[in-house]
């Protein structure tokens, strides 16, 4: 236990913050922000109750199932608003997005998550 806190990082005490609400950081795989979870509950975009406990919300996070479920409902919330402000909804104006908020022009982050998801699928496809 004592060798787990020694080589603790700074991004594990944010962690620990943001399971007990201090902290508004980005959890599990797809890198969540908790305030964006709850408002994709709020707006039902995922199904869970409004009142959720920030630690419950952290652990349905930092599961990768659940992770990518909260993802899926991100991209669907960022493709609905783009599409009613007439705003571009390519790949990489998605990806740019999901990082940089949703009017978020298309950046050069945007344009390598596009590329490598991509190259992904075509590995995976193929």
């Amino acid at each position: 236990m004592i060798d787990e806190l020694a080589r603790m990082g700074p991004d594990d005490l944010l962690d620990i913050l943001g399971k007990l609400g201090v902290h508004d950081t980005t959890v599990g795989l797809a890198q969540i922000k908790m305030s964006t979870a709850r408002d994709l509950i709020r707006k039902k975009y995922y199904p869970a109750d409004s009142d959720i406990s920030q630690s419950r919300l952290y652990n349905l996070l930092a599961n990768d199932k659940t992770s990518i479920q909260f993802a899926a409902a991100y991209l669907s919330l960022i493709k609905k608003f783009r599409a009613r402000k007439n705003l571009g909804t390519s790949a990489a104006e998605l990806a740019s997005s999901y990082s940089y908020g949703l009017s978020g022009k298309v950046r050069e982050r945007g344009q390598q998550i596009n590329l490598q998801l991509r190259k992904f699928a075509r590995e995976i496809l193929d």
